[in-house]
């Protein structure tokens, strides 16, 4: 056959000669065949790594250990919205912190989230108390010059 009429390892007709490797010493574009998407990945997305390599090992960020505690502190708050400032608080400080330093969180989403619900409760408990302050305030006005006139 001619070179075009090959087939590699795997089955798939190959355009190109087989001879070319990478400096890495894993198998190159020629050699991957058609249909290959590089490192990692054989065909059409069958797992599995050309010439018995493993796959390059990449880092996931760790999780903050209080940012689901925040967002379960948020969560919470909805249902008890005096804890929604503890939420509030806590999200703040890990917000900072996570900035002071620098870090990576996977998480950080979940603290943000946390913080945010926290936020939202504890300024509508604050503006409930406030209005419940004024409506007694104006009850106790009205009570007293309903008392004040029938005496």
């Amino acid at each position: 056959m001619t070179e075009y009429g090959r087939q590699d390892q795997y089955g798939y007709a190959g355009g190109q000669p087989q001879s070319q490797s990478t400096p890495y010493g894993g198998a190159g574009p020629a050699q991957s065949g058609y249909g290959q998407q590089g490192y990692g990945q054989q065909g059409y997305g069958q797992p599995g790594h050309p010439a018995g390599q493993q796959p390059y090992p990449y880092m996931v960020a760790p999780e903050h250990p209080q940012g689901t505690t925040v967002l379960v502190l948020g969560i919470v708050s909805l249902i008890f919205s005096p804890v929604g400032f503890v939420a509030w608080y806590m999200g703040s400080k890990l917000q900072r912190e996570i900035q002071e330093t620098g870090a990576v969180y996977s998480n950080t989403g979940n603290i943000t989230a946390g913080k945010i619900i926290g936020m939202i409760t504890g300024i509508l408990t604050i503006v409930s108390v406030a209005l419940m302050i004024v409506y007694f305030v104006i009850f106790g006005v009205v009570l007293a010059g309903m008392l004040s006139s029938t005496g």
